[in-house]
């Protein structure tokens, strides 16, 4: 019974030293986009009107907490996830310049990331960032969209004519809503970068759910909340355990 015991208790000390502590923070709610299709010219210059809507409340920014904080209740239970709020306006400036991980500017705002983490005693750090990728909007079959995007915001086209899945009614227009962004974690306090993952995600929903002929009218401001939240969560699930799994 004594030997028994011991080993318990080994393997519960075990655990403890085992377990980490990460620091969650997110960047990509600085700004919305809103994104007005342009006309196909047949080359790849991108004819999209692009607007920067300033989000102050940094709602976006609380999503991706709380997706990273499910997503890693899910993937590391034993570990305690710390969650940060950006208070270094440097680094809302630094994420929206979408930088490549192998930039001095990158390695700069990674430092000072994992110092913050460090402080309030954690090994890692989370980041959500945004990232500049292809506008991928998913319908029943493919995706819809064209040019590229960064961050979280909306594509609206008023001329290509798509169904609603549940009825098949058709109408000239749809909404996209769009989340590209990636997720890297980071060494504290060194800054080393771990592991990371690009993701471009989205959905288009067709005209005919509108009450005029708006494509922004097509949801409800709660449900462009509840698909934005959707995606968030659901990408961030899918790839956060590969990243924790390649940092070892």
């Amino acid at each position: 019974m004594r030997t028994i015991c011991t080993l318990l208790l080994a393997v519960m000390f075990s655990a403890a030293a085992t377990a980490q502590t990460y620091a969650a923070l997110s960047l990509v709610g600085h700004e919305m986009s809103i994104i007005h299709a342009g006309h196909s010219t047949g080359s790849n210059r991108d004819t999209n009107i692009h607007e920067a809507m300033p989000m102050t409340d940094r709602a976006l920014d609380r999503a991706a907490l709380r997706a990273v904080d499910q997503a890693m209740r899910k993937a590391r239970p034993d570990a305690k996830v710390v969650l940060l709020s950006a208070s270094d306006p440097a680094w809302t400036a630094a994420a929206r310049q979408d930088l490549s991980s192998g930039s001095p500017d990158f390695a700069a705002l990674a430092s000072g990331l994992a110092k913050a983490a460090a402080t309030v005693g954690a090994d890692r750090v989370i980041v959500v960032l945004p990232a500049r990728g292809d506008l991928l909007l998913r319908i029943q079959q493919g995706s819809l969209g064209r040019g590229r995007a960064t961050g979280i915001g909306f594509y609206l086209d008023r001329h290509t004519r798509l169904s609603r899945a549940d009825n098949r009614e058709a109408a000239d227009g749809f909404l996209g809503v769009f989340a590209n962004f990636r997720v890297v974690l980071i060494e504290a306090p060194g800054g080393r970068v771990l592991a990371e993952d690009a993701v471009s995600s989205g959905v288009a929903f067709s005209n005919a759910r509108a009450t005029g002929s708006d494509p922004m009218t097509v949801l409800t401001g709660e449900q462009k909340v509840q698909v934005i939240d959707g995606l968030l969560r659901n990408e961030i699930a899918r790839v956060l355990p590969t990243l924790l799994t390649k940092a070892g």
